[in-house]
């Protein structure tokens, strides 16, 4: 199946705040073994790429890889990176922040040779 259909990657993308229902569905399911490092598109991709610090920050509480690649050796970094280029925002910064704390390397390259900088 798709990485979009698994349970943690759909509750991830319903994350906006701490408590919402899309964190409790999320924070259930890592507690009760849901794997936040699944190869591919992992869950913190789609965290950095919806702009959801709360989601990003429980995601690396549940050790979440800050430098998992998806199959275009990006990581989440440069998930989030890609999304500042067209709308700047608050929650941006702080899923950068989140991401760079968590242990993100901000000179990982991807399959193009680009930085996470490159993207923003």
């Amino acid at each position: 199946a798709s990485s979009n259909h698994r349970p943690l990657h759909r509750a991830i993308r319903l994350t906006r705040t701490e408590g919402d229902v899309g964190y409790v569905m999320s924070r259930l399911l890592l507690e009760h073994g849901a794997n936040p490092n699944m190869d591919g598109e992992t869950p913190l991709h789609d965290a950095a790429s919806c702009a959801s610090p709360a989601a990003v920050g429980l995601l690396l509480a549940h050790r979440a890889d800050p430098n998992a690649v998806n199959p275009n050796g990006q990581t989440p970094l440069h998930a989030v990176c890609r999304r500042m280029l067209f709308s700047p925002s608050d929650a941006q910064e702080q899923v950068v922040e989140a991401l760079l704390a968590g242990g993100a390397d901000p000179l990982r390259r991807d399959s193009a040779g680009l930085l996470p900088v490159d993207y923003a």
